[in-house]
């Protein structure tokens, strides 16, 4: 369910014409959080395919959570397109 809601709202900046905010969210997330805590969750902390799971779910709630914050800041509405 997050998966969906977290989507839906990155992709509303880019159907506004603000493309900033969806770049950065997504290299946030994927980047810089998803991949070190699966690397860590199924390496070092031994939890396997597990781990994996549990980083990919915790990071869509990340995803829904930061891009219903930046939505709701409304920045996208000045942008001119």
């Amino acid at each position: 369910m997050f998966w969906g809601f977290g989507l839906v709202t990155v992709q509303a900046f880019n159907g506004s014409g603000d493309t900033t905010p969806p770049t950065w969210i997504n290299f946030f997330v994927f980047w810089v959080v998803q991949l070190p805590l699966a690397w860590t969750l199924s390496g070092p902390a031994d939890l396997g395919p597990q781990g994996l799971f549990a980083a990919i779910a915790f990071c869509q709630n990340l995803l829904a959570v930061v891009g219903v914050t930046m939505f709701r800041r409304g920045t996208w509405k000045r942008r001119e397109v």
